[in-house]
């Protein structure tokens, strides 16, 4: 299971979890949030990825296409007072909430809370990146999916608490009124989060659940968690054997005991954790509006075919014909794909060019001179086959993001890329998510949904689809697939009833001419 979902962020400020499955299509109207998700999703990995806990950013290089740049930017503009930004991500059992604070025109943030959880062991690892403090925690309403009020009270005075510190260090007189009314409430808050934990503590602390934090001085998360364990388990050690000379047992004793006994556990989650976060792979393919030039440039960075035939080069692709992606783009090139030509080579020129001639019974023919609708496939089947070959050397799980792949395409091919998308799940284990405005995509899903019957068990439909309504307070909805293919929900009119309307507004205007 993925989800993702997350609040005060650009169109929606509350964004529910949604699920994306194997191949999942985002439909609908013209900023309609389509794009919002994608944002959100490349925006969490990077972060998931990144070397410091404590920065959020929207300037990175691997993130271009996310085009935010600015926290004001990003930031909901219907919560003005509202100044967090809370993202939440699911891999399986693993949850991770994030949320992030910072000046509007900052591209780096201050991440305010990082909390992972794991819905089927119970462990809640809390990591406050400002005041470098962790907690470990294994807490019984986790099952449900559902931290307690008194977490989520203690999340938001330990955030203020923060605020407060920070707005102290600017005030100069320390004899104002300003000065004094903060350290007050500063050491009012202190005093709430000291209860707050007590409680918490002698609420959930028995064999099998615990709460511990401490500070930390690493920013990797992996470091983090692994100082934190080893911490732990270095006080544990020490106090039992205070506790075998005939010391008193500490307060804290017993929720080591209960750490210890669930040690085991917790170093399993972090392994998962780690391994799920670097086997992560999301790749991100821009629409592209593509010349029909007759060399493409190495360095020409502009020009996407250009570059993906130079990645496709520098992997050895074309000298493996029998290698998957090799054969990947042979088949998908030629008639009974997306009939560009039998097969294809790429030659060099001076070192500094390359240039692409297709072959078709025995001609060669310049894929400049193949049409704007060939060139935009060639992008795209050269493109996947770049990363099937990629996946296949670091069997890592990519997931592939693709914006209106339909550009230029007539609808016959259209509705092919529904079966190219299919091919490229069940064949590499590729995740796909497409933002597309193409019924005839769509609608071929819908035929390969009746057609192999993927909604009847054992089979697992790998498509859905996503529609997103007009309107700043409608969310998407999940259309739901039949096992004949139809939908179990509509789409919004004057979506992809257009054609069928105007189609009946013809035969109205001839009826009327007629009469």
């Amino acid at each position: 299971m993925n989800k993702i979902g997350f609040q005060n962020f650009r169109r929606f400020d509350n964004f529910q979890p949604i699920e994306y499955k194997d191949v999942t299509f985002l439909v609908g109207r013209n900023n309609s949030g389509k794009s919002t998700l994608v944002k959100a999703l490349l925006l969490i990995i990077d972060y998931l990825k990144s070397e410091d806990v404590r920065i959020f950013s929207f300037s990175k290089t691997n993130i271009e296409d996310v085009n935010i740049v600015t926290y004001g930017r990003a930031k909901c503009k219907n919560r003005p007072d509202d100044n967090f930004i809370e993202f939440e991500l699911q891999f399986d059992d693993l949850k991770i909430d994030i949320t992030v604070t910072g000046k509007e025109d900052s591209t780096n943030i201050d991440v305010r809370s990082y909390r992972i959880s794991d819905l089927s062991s119970g462990l809640i690892f809390s990591l406050d990146p400002v005041n470098s403090t962790i907690s470990i925690s294994s807490i019984s309403q986790i099952a449900e999916n559902k931290p307690s009020e008194s977490e989520f009270l203690l999340i938001q005075l330990i955030e203020k608490e923060s605020d407060l510190k920070n707005q102290i260090k600017i005030i100069e007189d320390k004899l104002s009124e300003d000065y004094i009314h903060a350290n007050n409430e500063l050491k009012n808050l202190k005093q709430k989060i000291k209860t707050i934990r007590a409680s918490n503590r002698k609420n959930i602390i028995n064999k099998d659940n615990f709460l511990l934090d401490t500070h930390y001085r690493n920013v990797v998360l992996k470091d983090i968690l692994e100082e934190a364990i080893g911490e732990f388990s270095s006080e544990y050690e020490m106090q039992y054997h205070d506790i075998q000379k005939g010391k008193k047992p500490k307060k804290s004793f017993e929720n080591l005991k209960a750490f210890k006994d669930n040690k085991f556990k917790i170093e399993t989650t972090v392994s998962e954790l780690i391994k799920k976060i670097n086997q992560t792979t999301t790749v991100y393919l821009g629409a592209t509006l593509n010349k029909q030039s007759a060399l493409f440039a190495i360095r020409d960075k502009s020009n996407g075919l250009a570059q993906v035939i130079h990645e496709y080069k520098q992997l050895g692709i074309d000298k493996e014909p029998a290698s998957d992606a090799f054969v990947f783009v042979k088949n998908w090139i030629s008639e009974a794909g997306f009939e560009i030509g039998e097969s294809f080579e790429i030659k060099m020129h001076a070192g500094e060019a390359y240039e692409v001639v297709v072959k078709s019974n025995g001609i060669e023919i310049p894929l400049a001179d193949k049409g704007m609708g060939s060139i935009q496939a060639m992008l795209l089947i050269l493109r996947l086959a770049t990363l099937i070959h990629k996946k296949q050397k670091d069997k890592k799980n990519y997931t592939i993001i693709i914006e209106e792949p339909e550009l230029n395409l007539h609808p016959a091919l259209q509705s092919k890329l529904a079966d190219l998308f299919l091919y490229v799940n069940s064949k590499y284990g590729i995740k796909l998510i497409i933002e597309t405005h193409s019924e005839y995509i769509i609608r071929r899903s819908q035929v390969l949904v009746a057609e192999k019957e993927l909604e009847i068990p054992p089979n697992q439909n790998p498509f859905c689809v996503y529609y997103f309504p007009k309107g700043l307070n409608n969310l998407p909805y999940d259309m739901g697939y039949q096992s004949d293919g139809i939908f179990k929900k509509n789409f919004e009119e004057g979506f992809f009833d257009e054609a069928s309307s105007s189609t009946l507004e013809l035969l109205r205007l001839k009826r009327q001419k007629q009469a």
